[in-house]
């Protein structure tokens, strides 16, 4: 059975914040659904409004805040993608940046098949609760 995607997710992470866009397949531009403070829990909350988890695609750009909301996404179950921005296509003379248009963009582009994902793939390896570091890298440092 072919996993139906209902809502395309575009998201513009920042330290404090998280913008969010959504778009559903068709022709139909991306609607921006408002920011919330960074907080995995209350992302989720606002992902729950869509449907459930196989049946919504997240796409973030890579940036500082790392990978952590990549992994907490796709252990809810989340189809989930983190864009490098190197590879993410911009039009010619488009200088005006703001997160609201950021979480737009990515949403129409990552409905279209216009990303490429950066390539980051999650360890299968046990993680150290305290430290992040994968259980067989601890084992041999010690």
């Amino acid at each position: 059975m072919e996993k139906v995607i209902k809502f395309f997710v575009g998201l513009d992470v920042h330290k404090d914040s998280i913008s969010i866009a959504i778009c559903e397949p068709g022709r139909e531009p991306a609607r921006f659904a408002g920011t919330i403070r960074h907080d995995v829990p209350t992302l989720l909350k606002v992902l729950r409004k869509y449907g459930e988890a196989a049946q919504v695609s997240v796409v973030y750009e890579a940036g500082p805040t790392g990978y952590g909301l990549y992994r907490e996404l796709a252990a809810h179950g989340y189809q989930c993608q983190a864009i490098a921005l190197s590879l993410t296509p911009h039009r010619g003379g488009d200088r005006i940046k703001n997160d609201r248009r950021e979480c737009l963009r990515l949403a129409e582009l990552s409905r279209a098949g216009e990303l490429k994902a950066s390539g980051y793939r999650m360890p299968r390896t046990k993680h150290c609760a305290t430290c992040g570091v994968p259980a067989k890298i601890r084992e041999h440092a010690t």
